[in-house]
């Protein structure tokens, strides 16, 4: 299992343990985190699991794919440490990473 503190959209953190393989998205809707809405099922063409991550957080990832920065490019509130979560999956290098979920 992997530690990923999920800081939800009123600033409360919520430590949980995810399985390594599922994405971001998974691990928060199996915890009943509010601020994931993923409309498209994890199917990367909504961006309604947009999520930010602390820059210290976002090095541990692997670049997005094009299709998840076509996605990210289409959303106003996207920064440079934004991801979609249902394309970031758990793997033991994302130990402790944080997550900022996002208003719906």
């Amino acid at each position: 299992m992997t530690t990923i503190r999920f800081i939800r959209p009123d600033g409360k953190a919520v430590t949980v343990q995810a399985e390594p393989g599922v994405s971001l998205m998974v691990a928060a809707q199996e915890n009943n985190l509010p601020g994931m809405a993923a409309i498209c099922g994890g199917c990367c063409s909504c961006g309604t699991c947009h999520v930010s991550l602390p820059p210290e957080s976002a090095a541990k990832l692997p670049t997005p794919y094009a299709g998840e920065r076509q996605i990210l490019a289409q959303l106003p509130s996207a920064t440079a440490d934004s991801r979609l979560a249902c394309q970031v999956v758990v793997t033991d290098a994302l130990e402790n990473i944080s997550v900022q979920l996002l208003e719906p």
